[in-house]
């Protein structure tokens, strides 16, 4: 079984915030295979303010944000799922194949008890939490 990261999100667009986050998870960490991306069709808490950029669009910006990270890996699954789309559904298609952890930012970790079935999120993939935001002070 592959040791994987799991990081969705819509990515409208990737960001240095993103990659940084799954840069130090890999490298600190040293128990992953791979990050796996998963840009989200549409997030159930986005529905009345979708991405901006179409699924295909956002896809290919990953495809080459990540080009030279070959542990860092894209799946596409959720596009093909009728929307919103939620983790739990990928997680359980991802779960027997890989041992699971999920990648999940400071600002989701505040909504996440709102996620469709998130007692079994945990269950399936526990959470390591990050934060995509720098302090920085000024003199």
């Amino acid at each position: 079984m592959k040791k994987v990261a799991f990081f969705g999100g819509s990515f409208d667009p990737i960001h240095l915030g993103h990659l940084n986050l799954a840069i130090e998870i890999f490298e600190k960490s040293k128990r992953f295979d791979e990050i796996l991306f998963c840009p989200t069709n549409i997030s159930p808490f986005k529905l009345e303010k979708p991405p901006k950029a179409s699924f295909e669009h956002r896809l290919n910006m990953l495809k080459i944000a990540l080009k030279n990270a070959p542990f860092f890996k894209i799946t596409s699954s959720e596009i093909k799922r009728d929307f919103p789309s939620y983790t739990i559904d990928t997680l359980n298609l991802l779960k027997d194949e890989n041992d699971l952890n999920l990648i999940l930012t400071e600002e989701s970790l505040e909504y996440f008890h709102l996620w469709k079935e998130y007692e079994n999120i945990l269950k399936i993939a526990p959470l390591i939490v990050g934060t995509r935001k720098k302090n920085i002070d000024t003199y």
